[in-house]
């Protein structure tokens, strides 16, 4: 299906009241590091590192969870993000001396280990001097923004999630029931369109299967929807999929940021969003509702936003003058620490789950594409309140045999910056963005052109 490209707002957005030299710096997701990194002194690292320690703010997204299991009175939930992954409670304070400033908690890992685990990480995070945003004791509190005073302005970030376990929704109070603790979750229900004939064919299984409207049926039909269990089938002109975004929940996070604009000189906000344009989680096109958010974000009042969770690097859109990065990849992409496999992972794996550790048992379950391990470090400057560049600093992510040091952010070499920022120029034509590409690094200045107009073409999903 034709994936329409929403209109671009040619008016310039409210410009932010940050005093001149406002350097906002941005990273993807954090899985690990399990122990700390800043110690070992790597020369390369550090160099990463200058680049969020010199900013005013520097987000990231904290998925797994930080605390020592020593004293820990919680349990592993029975359903999680992909895993179970567990830092070590210091951990926190050395993601601070890296120069991370807030964390959003929204994503896909945020309960794995239960409700405790979602607050014992957030009180390793505060406790270290990192804000946390997208997670609070209500639906109420994780959508609220959370607040960073800089010698530059305050600077609020809100933060939400498209993709998340159902477990880790927040809630609000009701009647006597005391809210609920969790995350601030955008619901997304993926549905697939299809024509005519394939629908009329569909239908007649449905049919013949016995659907009925009845509330325990696992199907249910109409003249131009049917469902099969969870999922939803919509009669189309081309085959495709969409996806129904939550109208509550899409307002809520909206207010969040119209709010946060009323009391901050700066708004940033960042959704955790695995969905992609076709639902592979190949295709480098986010889903279209994710461009919507992100650009209705930007009409409510913020002055940047991020897409965190695909762990691949997209393009970056300049709207009204506010940059939208559509994926950040991963800054640490660390699987394996020195505890041993689960027996249900042994079980999934076929092995004794006391033959391997677990280096052994992630190296035998997971073989990643190698563009999971390409990064950047976005730092975006502003003038008099505007935009003035956006700067994409390229880095690789270690691929040794020895696991722990696996995963760690390092300045990419020559060759591979090259290769890194040509195909994020290219991406970035997708949006309409001119990307130059600059002594190794990716610069997109407020106001250029793109070398070539994005054709049509290029905002289609299959």
């Amino acid at each position: 299906m034709a994936r329409e490209a929403i209109p671009v707002e040619t008016r310039e957005a409210p410009v932010a009241t940050v005093r001149d030299g406002f350097c906002f710096a941005a990273v993807g997701d954090f899985i690990g590091p399990f122990r700390p990194e800043v110690p070992l002194h790597n020369a390369d690292f550090e160099q990463v590192c200058q680049h969020l320690r010199t900013a005013d703010v520097a987000l990231g997204n904290q998925e797994g969870s930080i605390f020592d299991l020593d004293g820990f009175g919680g349990h592993r939930a029975a359903e999680h993000g992909g895993g179970y992954p567990l830092s070590d409670a210091v951990t926190a304070q050395d993601i601070r001396a890296m120069g991370i400033t807030v964390m959003s908690k929204a994503n896909n890992h945020a309960t794995d280990w239960g409700l405790e685990g979602l607050r014992a990480t957030e009180q390793a995070l505060k406790a270290a001097g990192i804000a946390c945003a997208g997670s609070g004791a209500s639906r109420a509190a994780a959508r609220a923004a959370v607040y960073l005073e800089t010698p530059r302005g305050r600077v609020g970030v809100v933060a939400a999630a498209s993709t998340f376990t159902p477990m880790s929704e927040a809630g609000n109070t009701e009647d006597h029931i005391r809210a609920r603790p969790g995350i601030s979750a955008i619901r997304a229900r993926p549905v697939v369109v299809v024509p005519a004939p394939e629908m009329a064919a569909m239908q007649a299984l449905a049919q013949a299967l016995g659907a009925s409207d009845t509330l325990d049926s696992w199907f249910s039909r109409s003249d131009t929807e049917l469902r099969f269990g969870e999922q939803r089938f919509r009669l189309g002109k081309a085959a495709g999929l969409v996806h129904d975004v939550d109208e509550s929940d899409r307002r809520e996070v909206l207010r969040a940021i119209r709010s946060a604009r009323q009391l901050a000189d700066f708004v940033a906000f960042t959704l955790h969003a695995h969905e992609s344009a076709s639902g592979s989680g190949q295709d480098p096109r986010p889903a279209a509702f994710v461009q919507s958010l992100l650009r209705e974000a930007v009409d409510a009042g913020a002055d940047l936003a991020t897409v965190t969770g695909p762990h691949v690097l997209r393009g970056v859109e300049i709207y009204r003058g506010k940059p939208l990065f559509y994926g950040l990849g991963s800054f640490f992409l660390q699987l394996a620490d020195d505890r041993g496999p689960t027996a249900e992972t042994a079980r999934t794996l076929g092995v004794d789950p006391w033959a391997l550790t677990k280096p052994e048992a992630i190296a035998r379950q997971f073989q990643l594409p190698a563009d999971w391990y390409d990064s950047v470090v976005a730092t975006s400057h502003f003038h008099a309140g505007r935009l003035r560049e956006v700067r994409l600093h390229p880095l690789v992510l270690d691929r040794k045999p020895a696991p722990r040091l696996e995963g760690a952010p390092r300045p990419a070499p020559p060759a591979d910056a090259q290769r890194i920022l040509e195909r994020l120029r290219q991406d970035c034509l997708r949006w309409g963005t001119a990307l130059a590409i600059e002594n190794g690094v990716g610069v997109i200045r407020a106001g250029d052109r793109p070398g070539q107009p994005a054709s049509p073409d290029a905002l289609k999903g299959p």
